[in-house]
């Protein structure tokens, strides 16, 4: 067991060696008291210390500002649409990159009720930037420097800085709100690879890491995470 738990060690490092202002987009999926469903996205935005939001029906294809943006400790999110006789008071519970809750609709005088779900639309170009990067593993701590990059086409590369030393990493995707990508090295004469798993949210990205070298019958999950810095 020492053994294996100071491969898992010298690796990790050996992957480490080679290796303000946010906006979240929800894709809200509401179902009406009329029997249809309906699929308008909420635009999050945090400026200084508030929160303030805008609203966009693709049936109408109009985009309206949102009252009462609040969220707390909880993680749970509300905002309200009121405009043209119609209103609707969102209130949802977020978790990861989904959010779950219901809807207070009220239109000509009368009152009713609805849930909705949501999920967190992926952007690219929200993860664009400079992150300090960060992965424990039974007490010991590496930090280094994540580089993530879009290209005009979407495409992104990811780069981790640690000391003089680079990597450039493979299979970078962003699908909703998760960020995945890995790396493949050699280590006591054992091939392994190093995959990453994060949730995306805002500024900063916590997710998993999991190193794999089959030859050496060893697989093991540790943390990780990262702060936007620049």
């Amino acid at each position: 067991m020492h053994l294996i738990i100071t491969f898992l060690v010298t690796i990790l490092y050996a992957v480490a060696a080679n290796a303000s202002y946010s906006t979240s987009i929800w894709v809200i999926e509401l179902s009406g008291p009329d029997g249809q469903t309906y699929r308008p996205e909420a635009t999050i935005m945090k400026k200084e210390d508030k929160l303030e939001g805008s609203y966009y029906s693709p049936r109408t294809d109009q985009t309206f500002d949102l009252r009462d943006v609040k969220s707390d400790a909880g993680n749970t999110l509300q905002f309200t649409l009121d405009t043209n006789g119609l209103k609707v008071a969102y209130r949802g519970k977020i978790e990861g990159n989904k959010m779950v809750g219901s809807a207070q609709i009220f239109r000509q005088g009368r009152q009713f009720e609805a849930t909705f779900t949501a999920s967190r639309k992926a952007r690219t170009d929200s993860v664009s930037g400079t992150w300090e990067m960060e992965a424990v593993m039974g007490g010991n701590t590496s930090q280094s420097i994540l580089l993530l990059a879009v290209a005009n086409d979407g495409k992104i590369s990811a780069t981790r800085k640690s000391n003089e030393n680079a990597v450039e990493f493979d299979d970078v995707k962003l699908v909703d709100g998760v960020l995945t990508f890995s790396t493949k090295g050699k280590r006591r004469g054992y091939d392994y690879t190093a995959f990453y798993k994060g949730d995306v949210k805002g500024d900063k990205i916590e997710g998993e890491l999991v190193i794999s070298a089959e030859a050496a019958g060893v697989t093991r999950e540790f943390a990780w995470s990262a702060i936007r810095v620049d």
